[in-house]
């Protein structure tokens, strides 16, 4: 299908980034495949070639698409995958869709963004860390704490077929406190691609702003109006709301994209004291218990190896004590839950909800910060953070009824974060662009169009998959054979060149990680770091000791001026 060629002039002749590539006088081919080329040649003038198609063709061609991401949602807390909390709209659309058995994240926040939008490793678009200010751009490619303005996202390559694209919540990647807007002002989501934006731009914020003029929230980079009770969970979600309905009632029916991108479970957290109310109760029971629960649900409802053994977490804060932050933790679940089934019943209403593909997924596993980690993210070892399953493994829903993708069915197999672009893209009928903004020539995207495997019901392993955090490594070859490297990560040691500790696990027979298989297997090790370091030089990974003297470099200049 080919992209509007009308909406792609009006928003990007306005677009800064498009200005930037007519500073620099370029000939560029901006989408370059599928029939859609737009020119910007030298001459300041704009030509453009396509078989275009009415907005009323692409509406009834297309589907509209919802990716709804959690923030340091575990494995098992949804209630379609063995948890307590109770998510009824989400496990509808499980009803509705299909159930993927694993789906792997980037283990943090802003490099797993970085992926899902742009379709790339994160170290390929400089996020390989967090976008938390100026302190986080380096010397390295791939630490740069910013998204390169060149890059299309999804948002964009939407946003120019046609689509009005909304994002609600959480950006993190980009436009954090110090960094120079006026200058690079592409790091804002607003002019990312996305026409309507009602969220935040760090990496988070009180739910329950405690000044009503100086918060966090804005609409499209302007303040909002907040009082006293305010909660964001519930307003940033209603001002959308009325957006939608207002283009669904109105003349423009044009497919959209939502990017609803929660604040739950991440800190600070906050929700209505019924629903905390409720959680104390449910956590009166042993957490300990609870993840034992969890561990019988994933294995009744076929998404835990019934032969797989796991070992109960350890912590460093008596359960007991964590009764209050559990319960505090699950609340705000449900609170997006309640806020995300108000969009369905919306969508629902207008006749829209089953010619929408909705992904419901999270962007790491649960954190380590609250000393919950180890049971939200049951049965699985490590957190957030951690390259360990409980770390980079996360919960996939998959819904879309008009396109085939349905019936409460549960897909094996294994997808990443960095499929989701060419699926969405698949699903819109838009070809990725050959150039980049400024002309440059784009690789293919690494990831896979999910939408065929998820129809026949399996969902064929990448061949390798590669991660590399904070000084940890791993590859996981086939699904199966996984090499985690430096699981605990040593900085000295790093400084001295030492050799690093290699875990092998097979994870098909055991995805706790509780059996480290190195010893009886040393060709597979052998095997897998070698493709790991080819995979490392490329993507421009550097042994994080130098990352961390960028940044003290970085803060002491900082300091200085």
């Amino acid at each position: 299908m080919q992209a509007l060629m009308l909406a792609f002039i009006i928003r990007y002749w306005k677009n800064p980034r498009v200005s930037l590539c007519l500073v620099h006088a370029l000939h560029c081919t901006m989408l370059g495949t599928g029939g859609l080329t737009l020119l910007l040649p030298a001459s300041l003038g704009m030509a453009a070639s396509a078989e275009s198609l009415s907005e009323d063709e692409v509406k009834r061609a297309t589907p509209n698409i919802v990716l709804l991401l959690f923030d340091d949602v575990g494995l098992s807390d949804l209630s379609p995958f063995g948890g307590e909390i109770d998510t009824p709209n989400i496990a509808g659309i499980a009803a509705s869709g299909s159930i993927v058995t694993h789906f792997y994240s980037a283990a943090r926040c802003s490099p797993t963004r970085a992926g899902m939008l742009s379709g790339r490793y994160p170290h390929d678009v400089g996020m390989a860390d967090l976008a938390n200010g100026p302190v986080f751009k380096t010397p390295f490619k791939a630490y740069q704490g910013q998204l390169p303005a060149s890059l299309p996202l999804l948002s964009e390559l939407l946003q120019a077929a046609g689509y009005e694209t909304y994002m609600q919540g959480k950006w993190h990647l980009g436009n954090a406190a110090g960094m120079d807007t006026d200058t690079n002002p592409v790091l804002s989501a607003n002019l990312r691609g996305f026409d309507h934006v009602y969220g935040f731009h760090g990496g988070q914020a009180n739910p329950y702003p405690r000044s009503r003029h100086r918060h966090a929230y804005h609409y499209n980079g302007t303040p909002i109006e907040v009082w006293q009770g305010w909660y964001s969970v519930y307003g940033l979600n209603s001002m959308l709301l009325q957006q939608l309905t207002h283009q669904m009632q109105g003349d423009n029916d044009r497919p959209f994209f939502i990017y609803f991108s929660a604040q739950a479970a991440h800190s600070p957290q906050g929700a209505p004291q019924g629903l905390i109310a409720k959680y104390r109760k449910v956590y009166a029971e042993p957490l300990l218990s609870i993840w034992d629960k969890r561990l019988a649900n994933m294995r009744e409802k076929g998404l835990f190896p019934a032969t797989a053994s796991a070992r109960h977490p350890k912590a460093k804060t008596p359960w007991a004590a964590l009764t209050e932050r559990a319960a505090m933790r699950a609340a705000m679940i449900e609170a997006t839950d309640i806020s995300f089934g108000l969009l369905l019943e919306r969508l629902e209403q207008a006749g829209e909800l089953d010619n929408t593909l909705i992904v419901v997924t999270s962007d790491n596993g649960a954190s380590p910060g609250l000393g919950l980690g180890g049971v939200t993210n049951a049965p699985l070892r490590g957190v957030k953070g951690t390259l360990y399953e409980g770390g980079i493994r996360v919960p996939l829903i998959v819904s879309w009824p008009a396109g085939g993708i349905g019936d409460n069915s549960i897909t094996r197999g294994v997808a990443t974060f960095l499929d989701l672009m060419p699926t969405f893209l698949s699903a819109a009928g838009i070809d990725y662009p050959r150039r980049d903004i400024e002309g440059t020539p784009l690789q293919v995207l690494p990831g896979r169009n999910l939408l065929p495997m998820l129809r026949a019901g399996s969902i064929t392993p990448p061949d390798f998959m590669y991660w590399n955090l904070y000084g940890q490594f791993a590859v996981l070859h086939g699904g199966r054979w996984k090499l985690l490297g430096n699981p605990v990560y040593d900085e000295s040691a790093e400084r001295a060149d030492a050799e690093p500790l290699l875990l092998l696990f097979d994870l098909q027979s055991d995805p706790a990680e509780m059996r480290e298989m190195g010893a009886k297997d040393p060709a597979r090790v052998r095997q897998l770091f070698s493709r790991y370091k080819r995979w490392a030089d490329q993507s421009g990974a550097v042994p994080y000791y130098k990352v961390i003297d960028a940044y003290d470099e970085n803060r002491q200049r900082g300091r200085l001026n």
